[in-house]
């Protein structure tokens, strides 16, 4: 039966349902906080008339918040997630962690109730995030499941930016010989304005993988194979005295070249592309300089990050987001360049001038040749 108000304040006011249960009458969400009246039948119904004393509401669980869903990388056993609460203020709510709702089995309720915290140390290069789902349920039984996902924030501390002289700074990595020629690879780096020569950035014996400067136009990135023949070009633009935080990517079997400049999604130019195998097996990659001691770069780089195995879409942003923050500016990738991909590299350069060629990926350190870089300021983290 649908009852309304009359008297106490009620107005005759049909906005209510009622049930009754154990002899007492429970209202329904508009009902709460109602004066005492007297109830009345509505539209209708047979007379019914009822004197009571109080209301006990029934509000449905409208939703569960959390105040946070996120948590700092290496973030260890009892730290603090997030506390949780249920939408409307009216209802009284106890919280658990939902059957199966953990399954990577992180997290637990803090003897509060209201506080979700961790169970183990969060780790961004094994779990980016975890899933997790908290069950809210009322005083008279009622259940709800809201689930959500819990990102892992790595602790990002800025990067290091080398100045070469320009006349003999240059490194070299002892031998790539293991790395397996193929068609996908992504390379990042940063670049401080332009050369007003052609330079070396990156590069290997035979400039089967070659990042150069040519007279202040585009960085130029030409990939070839095992004959010395290119099958991989694109450019990507340069602006003068401010970094370029720069991101290609490429997958020569499926005639990709994808790009990115300043955290924002940037198509190449002068793409050409022939279905072909790179040929990464070379020795002798180079930093600032060609292998044989020449094409020098007076430009200052920073954070340098190659892997000959992955293709990224630098169309999406939660991509380009791998390697940028929200500003546009690389950030540290992590202690042996794993944060972008989850797992190491085979080159990833992040240390001051004095140490820049201590190799964090897995290839091994470069042999420094020639005088050595110096720190630049500001770096494009700054």
């Amino acid at each position: 039966m649908r009852l309304g108000f009359a008297g106490g304040g009620g107005g005759g006011d049909p906005a209510f349902d009622f049930s009754i249960d154990d002899n007492e009458i429970l209202a329904s969400a508009s009902g709460a906080g109602v004066e005492v009246g007297t109830l009345v039948p509505v539209n209708g119904d047979a007379p019914f008339t009822a004197a009571i004393n109080s209301i006990t509401p029934f509000l449905p669980i409208l939703g569960i918040d959390f105040s946070d869903t996120e948590v700092d990388d290496g973030s260890t056993s009892g730290t603090a997630v997030c506390t949780v609460s249920e939408d409307d203020s009216l209802q009284t709510v106890t919280f658990t962690i939902a059957p199966s709702g953990d399954p990577d089995d992180m997290f637990e309720m803090n003897i509060d109730g209201v506080t979700v915290q961790l169970t183990d140390t969060v780790d961004f290069a094994t779990d980016e995030s975890h899933p997790l789902t908290i069950r809210g349920i009322t005083a008279r039984g009622q259940v709800y499941d809201e689930a959500v996902t819990i990102d892992v924030t790595p602790e990002f501390t800025g990067i290091h930016a080398w100045e070469p002289n320009g006349t003999t700074t240059r490194f070299h990595l002892l031998d790539g010989s293991s790395l397996t020629p193929g068609k996908v690879g992504t390379l990042a780096v940063s670049i401080y304005g332009r050369d007003a020569a052609l330079s070396r950035i990156f590069s290997n014996s035979g400039y089967y993988v070659d990042l150069r400067l040519n007279s202040g136009t585009s960085p130029i990135l030409d990939l070839r194979n095992s004959a010395g023949t290119v099958i991989g070009t694109a450019r990507l633009p340069l602006t003068d005295s401010v970094w370029n935080n720069l991101i290609f990517s490429w997958d020569l079997g499926n005639g990709l070249f994808t790009g990115a400049k300043d955290g924002v999604s940037t198509t190449p130019t002068s793409i050409a592309i022939t279905d072909d195998t790179i040929a990464y097996d070379q020795t002798n990659y180079t930093l600032m300089g060609a292998h044989w001691g020449g094409n020098f770069s007076s430009r200052p780089l920073g954070n340098v990050w190659f892997d000959p195995t992955t293709y990224h879409d630098l169309t999406q942003q939660s991509v380009i987001d791998l390697f940028h923050d929200g500003d546009g500016k690389p950030f540290d990738w992590g202690s042996t360049g794993e944060i972008p991909t989850g797992s190491q590299p085979p080159i990833c350069l992040n240390k001051d001038a004095a140490d820049v060629h201590e190799n964090l990926g897995y290839l091994g350190d470069y042999t420094p040749v020639g005088a050595a870089p110096t720190n630049f300021s500001p770096t494009p983290s700054d």
